[in-house]
């Protein structure tokens, strides 16, 4: 279900009115709340909320570098609406040259050449109406149809707003939440935008952030560019993914900002009560470990955390063992659920649980 807004007015010379435009941010299932705080912040009054769902956020505001910059989204497109009853409509003149002027826009905000190939995405894509569509923008905005992953990317699509049909242009060669950072990938490595995320929800303030399980760097790296006072510990067992984070790490130009700590995380050579913010991004069992691992690792990684916390520290951690997770707190005498967040992750339906060290 969709929630519409009416826009924000405040008392603004006219002569300084900017133009607006749609956009459409995509993201994570389960995480509008902090994108939506994440649009505020970056366009203040410049940006009014249309409709707001579960997986994405529909909004105005003035074309801006800003909107590439967007740290807890997926991918942002510009959106363009028509009234129409089948996309068949879009071949026509006045539809098709909106199309093309739309795609224009995201290629002439970046250097010349940055985009090469255009990818449509739609039901039916490979449809006669929409080879011809593709074909006819391709000759003329100049870029070759790549059918498996463009620099342009066009989605058309039913409107979710009115009954007939938009068109979605990404405004990103890739999308936001692939960062430039990741140079070394690891199996299950952590999508970048749920990672800064869960960098603000341990840390909402400027600090150091007690990265355990850290991985291939994925939240302590977002920790660090979210602020230039922030810095991570981070605990890893393999020496193998420890030498993967810091490729990371020096590719963000924040390595000397990250601790790397080799050890178990469920013995920690830190003293009792040494830290007030923590995270983790457990194993799901399922690429990495099994249920099996998880049921033994799971206990011991939170009586650690309990020991090595502060009392009232936050604990964020992503897991897919729900049952598992949902018990052990159940049984918890040391941590508190503030809340559990359901997101949608690589087709799969974890919490972020956000605990307090009573």
């Amino acid at each position: 279900m969709s929630v519409s807004r009416r826009p924000r007015t405040a008392n603004r010379d006219p002569r300084r009115a900017q133009v607006t435009e749609v956009f459409i941010a995509e993201f994570v299932s389960g995480l509008a709340e902090y994108v939506e705080d994440e649009l505020r912040q970056t366009f203040a009054r410049d940006i009014a909320v249309l409709e707001r769902h579960d997986d994405e956020i529909r909004f105005s505001a003035p074309r801006s570098p800003g909107l590439n910059r967007l740290a807890c989204v997926q991918a942002v497109y510009s959106v363009q609406e028509y009234p129409i009853p089948r996309p068949k409509a879009l071949l026509g003149d006045q539809h098709f040259r909106r199309l093309q002027q739309q795609i224009l826009g995201t290629i002439q905000s970046y250097p010349v050449g940055t985009f090469k190939t255009l990818h449509l995405a739609a039901a039916g894509s490979d449809s006669s109406i929409m080879s011809r569509l593709k074909q006819s923008l391709s000759d003329q905005v100049g870029l070759a149809v790549d059918d498996a992953a463009g620099d342009v990317l066009l989605r058309i699509r039913r409107s979710r707003s009115t009954d007939g049909w938009e068109s979605l242009v990404r405004l990103t060669p890739r999308p936001s939440a692939t960062r430039d950072w990741r140079v070394c990938d690891m199996p299950g490595a952590l999508n970048g935008s749920v990672a800064r995320v869960i960098s603000q929800i341990a840390s909402p303030q400027a600090g150091t952030l007690c990265n355990l399980t850290s991985g291939s760097g994925s939240i302590a790296i977002e920790h660090a560019l979210r602020q230039p006072a922030n810095r991570s510990i981070c605990v890893e067992l393999d020496a193998n993914v420890i030498a993967c984070a810091l490729q990371n790490a020096k590719q963000a130009k924040i390595a000397g900002r990250i601790l790397m700590v080799q050890c178990d995380a469920a013995q920690t050579p830190f003293p009792t009560g040494a830290f007030d913010t923590l995270c983790a991004d457990l194993p799901f069992g399922q690429r990495i470990g099994s249920h099996q691992l998880n049921a033994e690792a799971y206990p011991l990684i939170l009586v650690e955390a309990a020991r090595i916390a502060s009392i009232g520290a936050r604990f964020v951690v992503l897991s897919h063992e729900v049952r598992l997770m949902e018990t052990l707190l159940q049984d918890s005498s040391t941590w508190k659920t503030d809340e559990a967040l359901r997101i949608t992750l690589r087709g799969l339906h974890p919490r972020l649980y956000v605990l307090r060290r009573r």
